[in-house]
């Protein structure tokens, strides 16, 4: 054991001298020093009175280390390792002391020795963590960051005392996961936060089980992927068993590289994370940055948040397993989890990035291969927003399989600012008539076909959707140009409007889609496209 770790063990007040030339040298054993004794060794750390000292300093390679009860001659003290006592009473006790941490030393190496080879039998994590708690002889948790179990070992004993809550324990043991009051308590307390930003094993008193614990990250690169946990159930933790845990994480760290548990455990944090944030009704900005802090993921600008459906008329036998390996690709540099039956993936941009086409595209291919919808909320700016996002992306995936569109030409994939207005309208429709909404102008030329046998708002409609430009309403409709300008001076006759307004013309497009909403009017494009729709066939194409 390392001299001036031994040593910063005691008071600063032992010592009243303590001059340590090469501090780091190793110690194996304490020894007390004989009077008269001239065969001294650098391994060994000597304990006695300055007067015991031979009268020259031995010949050899390294440096002595002593604790004397008085400083010695300069000689010894330039070319050794030397602490002097304040208080010479006090030699037998430091004697013991540095003894108890040599055999704790000891015992840990045996242990650590035990755990390595654990390690090259290529038993697994489930091995490695039995073999830990035998040795420990106490209960060892590896759980993911949502809480599910990856192996365990428990020691519950018969009688505990009466604060020590056995039946939790035994309870999380049955559904192999921490329970959600347990997640919570570690979460509000900072546990979790603080041993995110240590990196190391923090030692803390677990109100939920009712005794002391201590908990320690598996760490991968710099991915947190997991967390070891072991509780004073059986024995009293030691300096020694401490140590040992916290290797152990380390050791663990290098069998989760050996299988595909790196890549599901470094997801689980933020998974669970992202779960956490769409069931919280009111989400604290402060909580959301520490816990984006502990989890190493650095949020851009803003966010979309997509949500992937399964398709009520089509089910599909893939699992969500196979759905995220689909889209691995487009994972990179996001979070995603399985909340209410639904994919969700959170997506961050830069402040003058889009949503991205090519996740757009992945996104539209695994939805058509799989037949489910896709919904993608518009930009939000604070993830104390994500539960409107959610909203936002289940409203546009109703909306779409509700209403076709005509410039959604990325169906089955749905972006709410696409349906935003529909949303609007059916929400208006439950208190209103909709049709008192309607330009009265158009409802004048409705009135002026039906009672004539024309359809003029026909082609009214496609002249308002391709911009008033002649030609592309006279391709759209297979009309001539001239029988198109002879159309559209009777309809403003009828309407009485020259249509050169542009609030005139957004009043007619929005009424257009009030009559199409409520089928009272639809066009003949629009009629194809619900056509289409209701033979299921636009949506999978």
């Amino acid at each position: 054991m390392n001299l001036s770790y031994l040593l910063n063990h005691f008071p600063q007040s032992t010592f009243s001298q303590n001059s340590l030339v090469q501090p780091d040298s190793e110690i194996i054993s304490v020894l007390m020093l004989e009077p008269g004794e001239t065969q001294l060794f650098p391994q060994y750390l000597y304990i006695g009175r300055t007067a015991d000292l031979p009268p020259r300093i031995p010949t050899m390679e390294g440096r002595l280390s002593l604790i004397l009860d008085s400083s010695p001659p300069e000689v010894w003290v330039n070319r050794c390792n030397i602490a002097v006592l304040r208080s010479p009473d006090r030699m037998l006790s430091v004697f013991n002391t540095l003894h108890r941490q040599l055999v704790r030393q000891q015992q840990t190496l045996i242990q650590l020795n035990q755990m390595f080879s654990s390690l090259l039998t290529h038993k697994g994590m489930q091995d490695m963590v039995e073999r830990a708690s035998d040795l420990l002889g106490n209960p060892l948790l590896l759980m993911e960051g949502d809480g599910k179990f990856l192996a365990w070992r428990s020691w519950l004993p018969e009688q505990a005392a009466d604060t020590i809550r056995v039946e939790h324990l035994r309870s999380e043991l049955a559904q192999t996961a921490m329970d959600k009051e347990h997640m919570k308590l570690l979460a509000d307390t900072g546990i979790i936060l603080k041993m995110s930003r240590s990196k190391t094993t923090e030692v803390y008193f677990d109100s939920y089980l009712g005794c002391t614990a201590a908990i320690a990250p598996v760490i991968i690169g710099s991915v947190e992927v997991a967390w070891l946990h072991m509780v004073e159930f059986c024995r009293p933790f030691e300096s020694a068993d401490l140590e040992c845990f916290n290797i152990l994480a380390k050791l663990l760290s290098q069998e989760m590289q050996k299988n595909d548990l790196f890549v599901r455990a470094s997801k689980s944090s933020t998974g669970y994370f992202l779960r956490e944030l769409l069931e919280t009704d009111h989400p604290n900005e402060r909580a959301i940055h520490r816990q984006l802090e502990a989890l190493h993921f650095v949020p851009k600008h803003h966010f979309y948040l997509a949500i992937l459906e399964f398709s009520t008329d089509h089910p599909t036998s893939i699992s969500f397993e196979a759905l995220e390996n689909q889209l691995r690709g487009v994972l990179s540099g996001c979070m995603w989890c399985v909340y209410q039956e639904h994919f969700v993936i959170l997506f961050t941009a830069e402040e003058n990035e889009q949503f991205s086409p090519s996740a757009k595209s992945a996104l539209r291919r695994a939805a058509i291969t799989n037949r489910l919808m896709v919904g993608i909320s518009n930009r939000f700016f604070s993830l104390t927003e994500i539960r409107v996002g959610y909203s936002q992306a289940r409203s546009a995936v109703y909306f779409g399989q509700k209403f076709p569109i005509t410039y959604n030409t990325g169906r089955p994939v749905c972006q709410y600012y696409q349906y935003a207005f529909l949303e609007m309208l059916e929400k208006c429709g439950r208190d209103y008539d909709l049709i008192q909404y309607c330009s009265p102008m158009l409802l004048r030329l409705l009135d002026y076909d039906q009672k004539n046998g024309t359809d003029l708002m026909n082609t009214l409609f496609e002249y308002l959707e391709n911009s008033r430009n002649i030609n592309q309403t006279a391709d759209a409709l297979y009309v001539h140009k001239n029988t198109l300008l002879n159309r559209l001076n009777r309809i403003r006759t009828v309407m009485d409007c020259d249509l050169n307004n542009n609030w005139d013309r957004f009043l007619l497009s929005l009424s257009f889609r009030v009559l199409a909403y409520q089928n009272i009017y639809r066009p003949d494009s629009v009629k194809q496209i619900w056509k289409q729709w209701e033979e299921n066939q636009s949506w999978y194409k």
